[in-house]
């Protein structure tokens, strides 16, 4: 019997070891990656609506526990992830890992935004500023702090700062999304902060290149190759590309559902679709596929169809989910531990440190407060902190370390060093971004005092009064960044329009539609003559376009069981039917007679109503 003739009995045979191992390993990442979106899934609304702890932070310290360090159970990514002497074949696995996740999640980025967003003037002119002077600045600095600390050459320092020069979607959407920001982060700062770190990943690719080519070519071949590659082909084109595809797709797309050809389940997937399908054939042809993605989402919402079908089933905010749980989680588990512990390394832990602290503090702060003045979307010092302060290093600083290792010549010490010290930096980042918000509000909880007050809009400023939001939402929001909370939630009762009562309140029984009509009047005040002698607090009561808004049928509340339930929340009030999945929201613009609103006393939340609608 020939020994290449497939015996029956060949099918029974026990795997190599080496192929059961790696089986073995990938169905334990299946099952702890399954466990753990099962078990944040079951406590998600506490975790992130009143710890304000980000997914990111958990999945790192999960992976991190699963991985050789700690308990040492799950492998992903085989090699010496450990020591710091990964194989290429692995680099190459993480390389496509972070090139799919980051291209899908600035695509979703573009989709996000309102229609037509990067046209706006003070959007674009906001851009140029972030894009050029401010990431010119965090790679300068950036470099200048590890030419000082680690002791490489300023070529070397500069290639460092450019790959920490952009900020990470993935890390941002935890700032632009969530409880916290829907109630303390004005929209054209969300928007500003998602679309910065949507473009900027991809628009990077200028500042990478610079002291790659010259560390690797000569001086002349350097220039030529950074204006051919950088500037033309893997920016210029890859815009162009990148719209043209989006663009065309959108067409289709339209075009397909006047002819009902499309049913909602595959409309629901195209956005992700679309991300695959630039990402594929823009790095085919060497070109920049993270800008290219990103351009390809603007230019799909252009007509913000797929914005507005996509916000109903919040199919986006699933996938950033899954997305930021999985990069995360296996983040934690290639950390090289070893390699920041050994301190005949120039990049030991000791150095890694005070080198993370100064780049998180220091690395865009300075910049965008020194230019604040030239990006009108910052309005005040406070907004140019927070913007400067929320610049997150996340899996785009993988990805150019990655790029640049294949690169970089073998006697470069940045050819395995890089990479540590980049999954530092996000390890770093995202420890101190992430427990930012956490720490703002357990320090105002124990005292006033610890609150960061320089964070806070003050109530009435004459800069809150100037024009400073975009497009639909420029109105809409009116209160300060990082208010504390310091009223628990509190729900009104009474039934039929009885007088409330403080029993009927600790009971949270429903409210008819009568009584709310009295709580309405009572929270405004009805005596407009309180308005000549309140200082900056002048009371009005609801005219008949105020109740029809919050009452009429354009609220979206299900009055089929008469009576819906009000949660007083200081400073927020929000008014749910008895399903308590539609809360009930009014924009400031609606309400312009009632100036008590404006200053930032009564909000009124609901997820369906667009505030164009106003």
């Amino acid at each position: 019997m020939s020994t290449d003739t497939l015996s029956p009995m060949m099918l029974f045979k026990p795997a190599l070891p080496q192929a059961a191992k790696s089986d073995e390993q990938i169905a334990l990442a299946c099952g702890f990656l399954g466990l753990f979106m099962l078990l944040f899934g079951l406590t998600s609304l506490f975790v992130r609506g009143r710890l304000f702890l980000t997914s990111s932070v958990l999945a790192m310290g999960f992976g991190i526990a699963l991985g050789p360090r700690v308990f040492g159970i799950v492998k992903i990514l085989p090699g010496g992830w450990d020591d710091g002497h990964e194989g290429d074949k692995n680099k190459e696995v993480l390389l496509w890992f972070t090139r799919l996740v980051l291209s899908i999640q600035v695509l979703t980025s573009g989709v996000t935004l309102p229609s037509r967003f990067i046209a706006r003037e003070k959007v674009w002119k906001s851009l140029l500023v972030l894009l050029g002077p401010v990431m010119l600045f965090a790679t300068l600095i950036t470099g200048a702090f590890a030419k000082l600390i680690f002791g490489v050459s300023w070529l070397e320092a500069l290639l460092i700062g450019a790959c920490l020069a952009p900020t990470d979607p993935v890390l941002a959407s935890a700032v632009v999304k969530g409880t916290f920001a829907e109630r303390h982060v004005p929209p054209y700062i969300r928007d500003l902060l998602l679309i910065e770190s949507g473009i900027n990943d991809g628009s990077a690719t200028s500042f990478f290149l610079a002291p790659l080519l010259l560390l690797t070519r000569s001086t002349g071949e350097a220039a030529k190759e950074w204006f051919l590659t950088g500037i033309l082909w893997e920016t210029l084109f890859a815009i162009a590309a990148g719209t043209a595809i989006g663009w065309t797709f959108r067409v289709a797309l339209e075009q397909a559902k006047k002819r009902e050809w499309v049913d909602k389940e595959s409309s629901l997937v195209y956005t992700a679709a679309l991300a695959l399908l630039t990402t594929g054939v823009l790095t085919y042809i060497d070109s920049n596929e993270l800008l290219g993605c990103f351009c390809a989402g603007t230019a799909l919402n252009w007509n913000d169809s797929i914005h507005t079908e996509d916000t109903h089933t919040h199919f986006s905010e699933a996938i950033d989910n899954v997305l930021d749980i999985c990069v995360f989680l296996v983040l934690g588990t290639v950390l090289p531990w070893q390699a920041w512990g050994n301190k005949s390394s120039p990049f030991w832990i000791g150095k890694l440190v005070g080198f993370g602290f100064a780049v998180v503090f220091l690395r865009r702060l300075p910049s965008v407060l020194f230019l604040q003045r030239l990006i009108p979307m910052v309005r005040t010092g406070k907004e140019a902190m927070f913007v400067g302060h929320f610049g997150p290093m996340g899996i785009g600083a993988i990805y150019y370390a990655l790029k640049a290792a294949e690169e970089l010549p073998k006697d470069s010490s940045l050819k395995q060093g890089l990479y540590g010290i980049m999954a530092w930096m996000v390890f770093t980042s995202t420890i101190v971004h992430g427990v930012t918000v956490p720490s703002f509000l357990l320090g105002s909880a124990l005292h006033p005092a610890l609150h960061p007050k320089w964070l806070v809009n003050n109530e009435g400023s004459d800069e809150e009064e100037e024009e400073g939001s975009v497009g639909e939402q420029e109105t809409t929001e009116r209160h300060g960044l990082l208010a504390p909370i310091v009223h628990t939630l509190q729900r009104y009762g009474a039934i039929g329009g009885e007088d409330y009562k403080k029993e009927d309140g600790e009971k949270g029984r429903p409210i008819s539609r009568d009584e709310l009509h009295r709580v309405l009047h009572n929270m405004a005040g009805e005596a407009d003559e309180q308005a000549t002698t309140t200082k900056g607090r002048a009371r009005g009561v609801l005219n008949h376009r105020q109740k029809q808004i919050l009452l009429g049928e354009g609220t979206g509340l299900d009055w089929t069981g008469k009576s819906v339930e009000v949660f007083d929340e200081g400073s927020t009030l929000i008014i749910t039917d008895e399903t308590g999945e539609s809360p009930c929201s009014v924009c400031t613009c609606a309400i312009e007679s009632w100036p008590s609103l404006m200053s930032g006393n009564l909000w009124v939340y609901r997820q369906s109503l667009d505030p164009k609608d106003c």
